[in-house]
């Protein structure tokens, strides 16, 4: 099953959708909850975890009972919950623009503690790829991911990653990206090294030992991993549209982190990957665009399912999903996948 985030508007709430993905090229509505900001499962394809303004709450699918389980210091604007959700990490941001990342702690006597301040960085542009915000649990609980690609220059650095105590294990401004192994503590993560247009793939353990995994990549932007833990998904920006800004289009690559090489999987232009299955992955199809600083392609609303046991891509149906059936159609998208529950 499949967490989906049904965004809202102004004058409509957020919805989370749980998905039936058994047929990954047409996955089917199971059931919604109404609103929720984003949420995730909770041990269990039949409970949820879910946030929506300062409230922290669960739900049991199989009762359809809701219940309000915290309250947080201010309305978070992006938030994760730890993988056994004991633990609530989200970013608060003030009027000026300023930024604060806050850890929630559930018990007996819940603990909401500020790690840091951001002052304000005022406006910014971008490049295509990403992700520009990460905020990851490790799976055993242990760690935090918080990665942001816009820093003021008076820090904290780009990616940091916490004990849940509050000290930090690793920081860089240099380093990008970072995606937990399937079990305990390791975190893989891109850097420049030495300085250039290529990148570095290393790991930190458990224990906080730094070691390479790859170099020489070209690009690594919305890294997943396999549930194997085998191997990781990302995508890459080619040299097939000279010119722009970005180098090209972006393609799905895979890293061996056993053999530790790196292989294109296929000629389909689409980006942020995200695992529905075993074997099959969903990306959102891209097309060329003069985009200017956007990019050379920009997403089409269609998601792509890759079969890695086959190769073979095919376009897949999302008209089960939309709330309503008969609704209109809704531009779908990889990136509001929240969760996936492999049985």
């Amino acid at each position: 099953m499949a967490l989906y985030h049904f965004r809202g508007s102004v004058s409509s709430p957020h919805v989370l959708e749980v998905l039936d993905v058994t047929n990954p090229l047409k996955p089917a509505l199971l059931c919604t909850l109404i609103p929720a900001d984003g949420g995730r499962f909770d041990l269990s394809p039949n409970e949820l975890v879910f946030w929506v303004g300062d409230k922290l709450g669960s739900a049991d699918l199989t009762s359809g009972k809701v219940v309000q389980s915290g309250q947080l210091a201010a309305a978070q604007v992006d938030g994760a919950y730890s993988e056994n959700g004991a633990m609530f990490a989200y970013r608060v941001f003030t009027d000026a623009g300023g930024m604060s990342m806050h850890l929630y702690q559930f018990g007996a006597d819940p603990h909401d503690r500020t790690l840091y301040t951001q002052e304000p960085i005022g406006g910014h542009g971008g490049v295509p790829g990403g992700p520009n915000d990460q905020l990851q649990f490790s799976p055993d609980g242990t760690e935090l991911l918080d990665y942001w690609t816009f820093r003021p220059t008076s820090g904290p650095a780009n990616l940091l990653v916490f004990k849940v105590d509050g000290s930090i294990v690793l920081q860089g401004t240099g380093l990008v990206s970072g995606v937990w192994a399937p079990t305990a503590a390791v975190l893989y993560f891109a850097a420049s090294s030495p300085p250039g247009p290529t990148l570095e793939i290393d790991s930190l353990s458990a224990t906080g030992e730094r070691s390479k995994v790859a170099s020489g990549l070209n690009g690594y932007n919305w890294p997943v991993m396999a549930p194997d833990g085998r191997s990781i998904i990302y995508d890459t920006y080619d040299t097939s549209a000279p010119g722009q800004a970005t180098g090209g289009l972006p393609h799905l690559w895979r890293l061996d982190l056993g053999a530790r090489a790196t292989s294109q999987l296929t000629s389909a232009v689409g980006s942020e990957p995200v695992f529905v299955g075993p074997t099959v992955v969903w990306s959102n199809e891209e097309k060329p665009c003069q985009c200017g600083p956007g990019g050379a392609s920009a997403p089409d609303g269609a998601i792509v399912a890759h079969d890695l046991s086959t190769g073979r891509d095919e376009v897949v149906d999302m008209t089960l999903t939309v709330p309503g059936i008969g609704a209109p159609a809704v531009f779908a998208s990889t990136g509001l996948v929240l969760d996936v529950w492999f049985g």
